[in-house]
């Protein structure tokens, strides 16, 4: 089903709402009568009393459509968790402390980390679980019958904010942060996407071309002729030769690839700027480079992280946060599991799962510049386009064994997390109803675009300059 209804134009944001409670118009007049709660933001501010709390955001983007509550929010019916132990149970014992459901379905075991130092393990997501707070019940369309449940669509919402957005996020906060201003454009290390699935995050047209992400496939990109062609220098003729052939090869493509390419060109230039900083063998992370160990060894983040699907390109993710960039979206893909998902969701999700356990253990364990480690400086999260639904009650999966995405409360309503300095952890807000997945009773649903607020606000970035939804600050509560 297709949505493509943007709650910042069409209908009731929560702005529109509060300004007509405040007038005396009631919910249902509104819209829609909703037993949950829209919490006012004390007078629509667009800065919180949050901002700048912290240096870097990390977002993970699981593409596809991502079935979150079975890892962030489990304790559900089979319908909506299907991913359960081997005697039925969707959930397992979390740390002490931990209020959110933990899915059955991570990983519960210790991963040796001998180049970290004798006796040294990563202890499993379920066993540090009390550094993760989640969000429930987030959702694009809280006022409609349905939510966005068209990938096009609900992936422009989590990548730029709007159903129709054209500027990436991250794009955005290249040319809002502080740290670009003027001249300081052109010095300060610029945010960064790292594989196709989080493309859309570094995307802009125009003019805006100049604020577009550095992008890199993974660490193979710094591999010994990756790093050569980042530290030779270059002729004039070499460069105006290159220039011109990248002309002409933007020329005659067509129009539908232009904003791709277009891309490739302006990032291309992003990283002719960083030549020397890109050529650090910190970078080449599938090879031993000589790399102080306070700031991690390639070995000791290969451990870590792993060689899973998300390991390499997390790992190049958090050195993208010590080269200085205030914000990385790393993107992997898999998670449309229409069919087959009883066999091929679990081992995404347990790398996930690990990637979180690994950000856990490592970033507490890096010296930050500005003081402190970069775990007091950075916000993480996970984000996808959407969850599942149209299940069995008796199975938790359609008929090809796999889930669809209708809009409906199982597929609207994500189970987002949340970690790092500022975030308390261990917290659970927007509970849903184990066998209908509907939000219960006076618990907090939270818009989509103000997840992205949220991040903007925290790295010191007003969203209010592009978006209609204030921040959600309730994961700060401790």
């Amino acid at each position: 089903m297709s949505n493509n209804k943007d709650m910042g134009r069409k209908g009731l944001n929560r702005r529109g709402f509060i300004k007509a409670a405040a007038a005396g118009i009631g919910v249902a007049a509104a819209g829609t009568a909703a037993p949950w709660i829209w919490t006012p933001r004390a007078s629509w501010a667009a800065i919180s009393e949050h901002h700048a709390s912290a240096k870097h955001m990390l977002i993970l983007y699981a593409d596809g459509g991502m079935r979150s509550p079975a890892i962030f929010n489990a304790n559900l019916s089979l319908q909506w968790n299907p991913h359960v132990d081997g005697e039925g149970r969707p959930t397992q014992p979390g740390a002490r402390g931990t209020e959110w459901d933990v899915g059955a379905v991570l990983d519960n075991a210790p991963i040796a980390l001998p180049s970290w130092g004798q006796g040294e393990v990563l202890r499993p997501l379920p066993a540090v679980s009390d550094k993760v707070t989640v969000l429930g019940t987030v959702d694009h369309q809280p006022f409609e019958e349905t939510s966005d449940a068209n990938h096009q669509t609900a992936r422009q919402r989590m990548t730029t904010g709007r159903f129709d957005g054209r500027m990436g996020f991250l794009a955005q906060i290249s040319k809002f942060h502080p740290m670009y201003e003027g001249q300081k454009r052109f010095e300060a290390f610029p945010p960064v996407v790292i594989g196709g699935g989080a493309r859309l995050y570094g995307e802009a047209t125009g003019q805006d071309g100049l604020f577009r992400a550095l992008f890199f496939n993974g660490p193979q990109d710094f591999q010994r002729r990756g790093i050569r062609s980042f530290q030779i220098p270059q002729a004039d003729w070499s460069q105006q030769l290159g220039q011109k052939l990248d002309q002409r090869f933007s020329q005659r493509l067509a129009l539908d690839n232009a904003a791709r390419v277009s891309l490739y060109l302006d990032s291309k230039a992003n990283k002719g700027r960083f030549r020397d900083i890109l050529g650090l063998p910190m970078l080449n992370l599938l090879e031993d480079g000589a790399v102080d160990r306070e700031l991690g060894t390639n070995q000791m983040m290969r451990e870590a992280f792993g060689a899973g699907p998300w390991g390499a390109q997390v790992a190049l993710a958090v050195r993208m946060l010590q080269l200085g960039s205030p914000a990385v979206a790393v993107g992997v893909g898999g998670y449309d599991t229409h069919s087959n998902e009883m066999v091929d969701f679990p081992p995404l999700a347990q790398d996930l799962g690990r990637q979180l356990a690994a950000l856990i253990h490592v970033l507490p364990r890096l010296p930050h510049p500005e003081g402190g480690t970069f775990w007091d400086h950075t916000i993480v999260t996970v984000l996808s386009e959407f969850s599942r639904d149209n299940t069995e009650r008796l199975t938790g999966y359609n008929s090809a064994q796999g889930s669809d995405h209708q809009g409906l409360n199982g597929s609207r309503h994500q189970a987002i997390p949340f970690l790092g300095g500022a975030i308390p952890g261990g917290k659970m807000f927007g509970r849903t109803d184990p066998t209908t997945m509907a939000a219960l009773n006076r618990e907090e649903v939270f818009h989509s675009q103000g997840i992205l607020s949220t991040l903007a606000d925290a790295v010191g970035v007003d969203p209010g300059r592009f978006f209609d939804e204030a921040p959600v600050t309730t994961m700060y509560k401790g």
